[in-house]
């Protein structure tokens, strides 16, 4: 009786530390997500921010996001970002969006 009693324990304990394991892991890849589209939305954002900005100023809007990175501080590593940069117009807001550039290795 006393070794199902003591199976039993182990058991349970074997249970919580696998819960524990996969709560953590949830947890931080979670976390790992919202950071990476909170970055995203933030690389997104400056760089519509500085576009109205150079129209404000310079009466067009620039036909390259080089144009922004060299002129208005616009800066974002290369290798994690990808950015979506649609000009069709001097007047014309261009379409802005930034994707997440994933390395096979990760």
């Amino acid at each position: 009786m006393r070794g199902n009693k003591t199976a039993l324990i182990a058991m349970i304990a074997f249970g919580i530390i696998v819960l524990a394991n996969i709560f953590i892991v949830v947890k931080f890849g979670n976390s790992s997500v919202n950071d990476t589209a909170t970055q995203t939305q933030n690389i997104e954002k400056a760089i519509k921010k500085a576009a109205i900005q150079c129209y404000a100023l310079e009466g067009s809007y620039p036909n390259q996001v080089n144009y922004l990175e060299d002129h208005y501080g616009i800066s974002y590593d290369h290798d994690r970002y990808f950015v979506h940069y649609r000009y069709d117009g001097s007047n014309l807001l261009p379409e802005i969006r930034v994707l997440t550039a994933f390395d096979e290795e990760e």
